[in-house]
């Protein structure tokens, strides 16, 4: 055919090839050192170039590069230069000459013929290599240091991507069996609007009542004996307000500075606040406190109550001039 005759005419008078395979990609080829390579110059050191060809079937010819030349670098010339050869289908070698320039005819120094099949399955790897060139009897000649990577075209032999991960669809969480939301009603006091613990017959704050149940146990209601929430001002059972007990056993209010029972003083007393009198009651003969008609000792300065039966008179303002009595001093 006409193609083969002038793919025949172009070999024969260019020593090139005209090859018809498909573009696979770039060999980029970074041609950086030589060590010791042979001396062809007796009185002088030799000036070292490379030319690069990439072969096909056939030692076909492909795409041919030169290197610069190295004057005077002898056994280690450095040439630290980069080429990108066009590589078609079939072109898996690449030919190496190394040669001295001279005036006239240059010497060759080496040759290789280097496989690029191992640079070709490894794309976008580079491959740093030593490649040991020798003269056309087979007599080494020195090594040459070559930094081979292949880069495929785009869209030949790429890859597929790899499928992304199935993720279903967001799904709102159902109901946790057995859970019942809280309304609004009743999960706060209706007098304090403190919250309520599920379940709380009375609010744990102020006392006042609430729908529920029982109530997790931290301590006893010196009253019911019910179990106590901690912290709790209140029994959540019975309403009664929360107190400690004397060594002698008597309850204590949170106010109460001395038990009622004995006298002693109240190491848990909370800040002084006087409560109400009750009805039948009176006030303390020393400190004026009010204290009912049962009590034995003031609850707030620990004074005997001298007449539980019967409130005492009412107290009356010294006039003027009057000595006030000393102050009381609790019994040691």
């Amino acid at each position: 055919s006409v193609s083969d005759l002038v793919s025949g005419v172009v070999s024969s008078v260019f020593g090139v090839s005209n090859p018809q395979g498909a573009f696979k990609g770039q060999l980029h080829v970074t041609l950086c050192e030589g060590r010791n390579l042979k001396d062809t110059d007796w009185f002088s050191k030799s000036d070292p170039y490379c030319k690069l060809t990439l072969l096909g079937p056939g030692n076909a010819k492909g795409e041919t590069w030169r290197s610069r030349t190295h004057q005077s670098g002898g056994k280690t010339p450095k040439w630290n230069q980069v080429h990108a050869f066009s590589v078609t289908e079939g072109f898996e070698h690449l030919y190496i000459e190394c040669c001295d320039e001279d005036i006239g005819s240059d010497d060759l120094i080496g040759v290789a013929n280097l496989s690029l099949r191992s640079v070709f399955a490894s794309p976008n790897a580079a491959a740093d290599q030593w490649v040991p060139i020798a003269s056309h009897k087979g007599k080494a000649s020195g090594e040459i240091r070559a930094v081979l990577k292949f880069v495929p075209a785009a869209g030949a032999a790429a890859p597929s991507p790899s499928p992304s991960p199935y993720v279903p669809p967001y799904q709102q969480p159902s109901a946790t069996p057995g859970y019942t939301q809280p309304s609004a009603v009743g999960s706060s006091c209706s007098s304090c609007r403190a919250l309520l613990a599920p379940g709380s017959k009375f609010c744990t704050s102020c006392g006042a009542s609430a729908s529920g149940g029982a109530v997790s146990s931290a301590g006893r209601c010196d009253g019911c004996g019910a179990g106590l929430d901690a912290g709790a001002k209140f029994c959540t059972s019975c309403g009664a307000k929360v107190g400690s007990k004397c060594s002698c056993g008597q309850s204590l209010g949170e106010s109460d500075k001395f038990c009622t029972g004995c006298g002693k003083p109240n190491a848990t007393a909370a800040a002084a606040v006087a409560p109400a009198a009750s009805s039948g009651g009176g006030s303390c003969s020393q400190c004026r406190a009010p204290i009912t008609s049962s009590t034995k000792f003031c609850t707030s300065c620990g004074a005997p109550n001298s007449s539980s039966s019967a409130a005492p008179p009412p107290y009356q303002a010294p006039s003027a001039g009057t000595t006030a009595p000393p102050p009381y001093q609790a019994p040691s």
